[in-house]
C-alpha cells in the first residue's frame, strides 16, 4: 500500500509558493529595469550585475545551512531569511542607488538563510531510505513553480498597467514590481509562523551505546560516507553548467524575446483576451504580448509536466524498469543540450531585421523544463539521500554554491557575447551543456555505486 505525503509537506510547499512569487517578480523585470535605469552603470554593466547578483543569492545559502546547523535552527533562520528579503525587495522599489545595493544585499542574506533549510525540512520529514523522497521533492519543486508561474504574470500586468495609464516612466512600472514582490515574501512569512507548530521534522534515533559500530565498522562507514561525498562533489561541479545554462531564461533569452521574437498574439490569441476582457492587461499599447509574460512558460511547464513525470517514473517501477537518480540526471543534459541546439538553429536562420516565431520560445521551455526537472529536484533529492544526516544541511549549501557558481558564469558569459551575433552566443552554451553530457555520463558508476547501501561487515 502506497504511504501518503505528510501534510508537513505541503505547509512548507504554500510557504516556499510565496517566497517564490517574491523571488521570481523581482526576477522578471531586474534585467529590463537595469536596461532603462537612471543610472549608466547599470545599464552598461546589466548582464554582469545579473550574475553577480545570481552568484550571492545562491552562495549565501551555504552559510545559512551552517548557522542553522550549529546556531539559528530550521524555523529561526527561515523567518529571519524571510524578513531579510521582504525587506530588500522594499528597498529596490525605492530606486536610489544605495537602496539598490543594500536591497541586493538583503536579498542575497536572506536566500541565504532561507533557501537551503526550508529544502533540508523537505529532507527531514522522512526516515533515511524512504522511498518517497524523490516525488516529495518533485511535489515540492511544483510548489516552487506555482508561485514561479504567477510572478510573471503579475510583474508583466503591473508594467503593462502602469505604461498604459499613466505617464510615470518605463522603469516606475518595475519599480513597483519589486515592492509587489516584498509583498508576496511577506504573505510567505506569514504562512510558516502561523503553521510552523503543525510541522513535524523525523528525528534521527540515536544509535545505543552497546550497540555502537566496533572501530573496524566505523573505519570502514566512515569510507563509504567519504565515497558519497565525493559522489556529491562530481555532480556539484557538473551542475555548475547546467545552471549557467538554464539562468540565461532571465538573461539572455529575456533580451531575445524582447528584440528578437515576434510579439503581436496570433489572431486566435488576441480575440480570446478580448473576450475575456483581459487584452489591456496582457497586451501593451502597441497590441503586443509583454516579454516578461513569456517566462510563464517555464513554471507552467513544471506544473504540468512534473505530476506525469511522477505518474510516469512511478509507471515504470511498477512494471519492474527503475530509473535511477543518475539515469535521469544524464537525460536531463541531453534535453539541455537539445534546447540550445534549437535556439541556435533559429537564431541563424532568422534573417537581419526579422523576428522568430513565438513559438520557438514555446518549443525552447519546454525542452528546458524537462532537463530542469530531471536535474534540479533530482539534485536536491541526491543531497538528501547521499548526506549524512548531521550535516545535510551544509551540502544543501554546497548545492547552492554550485548553483551560486552557473549564476556568475551565466551573467559574465553574456557580458562577454552581448554585443556578438545571438547564434554564436546559443552555440557556445550548447557546446557547453554537450560537454557536461559527457562528464555526466561517466560520472554515471560513481553515483550510481554511492546510492547503493553498505556491504554489511560479516
Amino acid at each position: 500500500m502506497r504511504q501518503r505525503h505528510p501534510n508537513s509537506l505541503y505547509l512548507l510547499f504554500f510557504t516556499e509558493m510565496w517566497e517564490r512569487f517574491g523571488f521570481y517578480c523581482m526576477e522578471a523585470v531586474f534585467v529590463y529595469y537595469m536596461k532603462v535605469s537612471q543610472y549608466e552603470f547599470l545599464r552598461e554593466n546589466y548582464s554582469r550585475i545579473y550574475g553577480v547578483y545570481l552568484a550571492g543569492v545562491y552562495f549565501a545559502p551555504f552559510v545559512g545551512g551552517l548557522l542553522a546547523e550549529w546556531r539559528l535552527g530550521y524555523f529561526l533562520s527561515i523567518i529571519i531569511g524571510g524578513a531579510s528579503m521582504a525587506l530588500g525587495y522594499g528597498l529596490l522599489s525605492l530606486e536610489p542607488a544605495v537602496c539598490f545595493a543594500v536591497g541586493l544585499a538583503c536579498i542575497i542574506v536572506g536566500n541565504g538563510l532561507f533557501k537551503p533549510n526550508i529544502s533540508t525540512m523537505v529532507g527531514k520529514l522522512y526516515p533515511p531510505g524512504d522511498a518517497r523522497i524523490d516525488s516529495a521533492f518533485t511535489i515540492f519543486y511544483m510548489g516552487i513553480n506555482v508561485g514561479a508561474l504567477f510572478a510573471p504574470i503579475v510583474a508583466g500586468v503591473t508594467a503593462n498597467l502602469v505604461k498604459r495609464h499613466t505617464t510615470w516612466d518605463e522603469r516606475y512600472g518595475y519599480l513597483l514590481v519589486f515592492a509587489i514582490a516584498a509583498v508576496g515574501m511577506i504573505i510567505g512569512e506569514i504562512i510558516f509562523l502561523a503553521t510552523r507548530s503543525r510541522i513535524r521534522l523525523h528525528q534521527v534515533e540515536e544509535v545505543p551505546a552497546d550497540a555502537r559500530l566496533s572501530p573496524r565498522d566505523s573505519v570502514a562507514d566512515d569510507q563509504f560516507q567519504r565515497r558519497r561525498n565525493i559522489a556529491l562533489l562530481i555532480f556539484f561541479g557538473i551542475n555548475i553548467v547546467f545552471w549557467m545554462a538554464f539562468k540565461q531564461r532571465a538573461n539572455s533569452m529575456a533580451i531575445w524575446i524582447k528584440e528578437r521574437t515576434d510579439l503581436v498574439p496570433p489572431t486566435w490569441l488576441h480575440d480570446c483576451l478580448s473576450f475575456l476582457r483581459i487584452d489591456d492587461l496582457m497586451l501593451d499599447k502597441s497590441g503586443q504580448i509583454a516579454p516578461a509574460l513569456f517566462l510563464t512558460l517555464n513554471p507552467l511547464f513544471v506544473i504540468i509536466l512534473s505530476p506525469l513525470l511522477v505518474l510516469f517514473w512511478g509507471g515504470l517501477r511498477t512494471i519492474g524498469i527503475n530509473v535511477s537518480t543518475p539515469a535521469k540526471l544524464v537525460l536531463g543534459f541531453v534535453l539541455l543540450a537539445c534546447s540550445y541546439l534549437l535556439m541556435w538553429k533559429v537564431a541563424e536562420g532568422v534573417p537581419a531585421g526579422q523576428r522568430a516565431s513565438s513559438l520557438v520560445i514555446v518549443y525552447f521551455y519546454l525542452l528546458l523544463t524537462t532537463s530542469e526537472l530531471c536535474l534540479s529536484p533530482m539534485g536536491l533529492s541526491l543531497v538528501s539521500k547521499l548526506a549524512s544526516s548531521s550535516t545535510r544541511a551544509v551540502w544543501m549549501g554546497l548545492f547552492m554554491v554550485s548553483i551560486s557558481i552557473g549564476g556568475y558564469l551565466a551573467g559574465e558569459i553574456y557580458q562577454y557575447y552581448k554585443d556578438l551575433k545571438f547564434e554564436d552566443f546559443f552555440r557556445t552554451v550548447m557546446y557547453a551543456s554537450l560537454g557536461a553530457l559527457v562528464l555526466m555520463m561517466a560520472a554515471y558508476p560513481v553515483i550510481a555505486a554511492a546510492l547503493r547501501p553498505p556491504k554489511p561487515n560479516g
